[in-house]
């Protein structure tokens, strides 16, 4: 694929590496700089490259527009 996607709520990763490995180019949005440094690891531990945002994504300014955009949003914790 050569899509542009944009991964919300990126952090840690996994689905930003699925996607650049399958030819994306990604651009990974979190708001927190902490856990986007783990994505940062984990592209250069792989070779894979993508765009490392830090971010709210409600506040986000950002005029691209993007084939797909990908939230697995963090869950409550509460284990349903």
């Amino acid at each position: 694929t050569d899509d542009d996607v944009l991964d919300l709520c990126a952090a840690p990763g996994g689905k930003t590496l699925q996607l650049a490995a399958a030819g994306a180019h990604v651009v990974a949005l979190d708001k927190s700089e902490g856990r986007l440094a783990r994505v940062r690891e984990n592209l250069a531990r792989t070779g894979l490259t993508a765009e490392v945002a830090a971010a709210d994504a409600t506040t986000w300014a950002d005029e691209r527009r993007f084939d797909a955009v990908l939230l697995d949003a963090p869950c409550s914790a509460t284990g349903t």
